[in-house]
């Protein structure tokens, strides 16, 4: 399995602003979805295949951390190897969680 990038989310104090932006920057279009504050993010069309986005109110995954950045998902065959991998390598996974949407992840 290639372990590709699957899904990103971007973190805003302001989805409003945030949102025209990137309409207006790379001319992704957003759709609202879920929570207040939440949206999907289409980033490509038919002759280039899009990443599946999304714009969501920041918020605390880790508490007392903010989070702040993309939050970058991938594919991968088995997460449990891909946190030993990152553990081998003397870096750290911060969080696990068992999400009901994505399934086992880690924070990294």
């Amino acid at each position: 399995m290639p372990n590709n990038l699957t899904h990103f989310a971007i973190n805003a104090d302001d989805t409003a602003r945030a949102r025209r932006f990137y309409e207006n920057v790379f001319g992704w279009q957003f759709q609202p979805w879920g929570p207040p504050d939440f949206f999907q993010i289409s980033t490509g069309d038919k002759t280039s295949p899009p990443v599946q986005g999304a714009l969501q109110k920041r918020r605390e995954i880790v508490p007392g951390a903010r989070m702040i950045g993309y939050e970058c998902s991938f594919a991968v065959a088995s997460v449990d190897a891909i946190a030993a991998a990152v553990g081998k390598r003397g870096d750290h996974r911060d969080a696990q969680s068992d999400d009901p949407w994505c399934g086992k992840a880690y924070l990294l």
